[in-house]
């Protein structure tokens, strides 16, 4: 059954704050030294742009939601992406067909795909899927540089049905 896809539209003041949120994001990661991350800088045009746009999916999920988000919250993986427990995912929008990535390490939770569009100011929220089902062989490709689980969006369930699921 096809999944509705909900476009979210973000105002300049809300990517402006997602901007500075990956700026500071960016010198922490290189303060700390995190070792899950790559050192990072502003001129670093692709660890910018993959900061930010994990950042502004996640602000257009929570705006889906009505839930508060905080762009420039800590580095922290032990914690969820949204309140409201749920992890975002994101497309660029070249590849806004593609699918949703989870791995072997990723944290039990609501999976929620996101996509950038043309317009930088609209987000396409696409679907969501628990990670306990998309963990299955069929998704899991190891012919990939970083091989992980490929749910196609086809798969995904419509978001409708998850803010049902909290609002229960």
């Amino acid at each position: 059954m096809p999944i509705r896809k909900y476009l979210i539209t973000l105002t300049d003041a809300e990517l402006e704050i997602c901007r500075q949120a990956t700026i500071s994001r960016l010198e922490r990661i290189n303060q700390n030294g995190y070792k899950h991350r790559e050192p990072a800088t502003q001129d670093d045009k692709t660890n910018f742009h993959n900061n930010y746009r994990g950042i502004v999916t996640e602000l257009a999920a929570a705006k889906y939601f009505d839930e508060s988000y905080e762009a420039n919250k800590p580095c922290d993986r032990s914690r969820n992406d949204l309140l409201n427990g749920c992890e975002v995912r994101s497309l660029q929008a070249k590849y806004s067909w593609g699918c949703m990535i989870v791995h072997k390490w990723d944290k039990p939770a609501p999976y929620v795909l996101v996509s950038l569009t043309e317009n930088p100011n609209e987000f396409m929220v696409i679907g969501w899927r628990d990670l306990v089902d998309c963990r299955i062989q069929k998704y899991w490709r190891d012919d990939m540089p970083a091989p992980a689980y490929f749910v196609p969006q086809a798969d995904l369930h419509d978001m409708a049905t998850l803010k049902q699921r909290f609002a229960a």
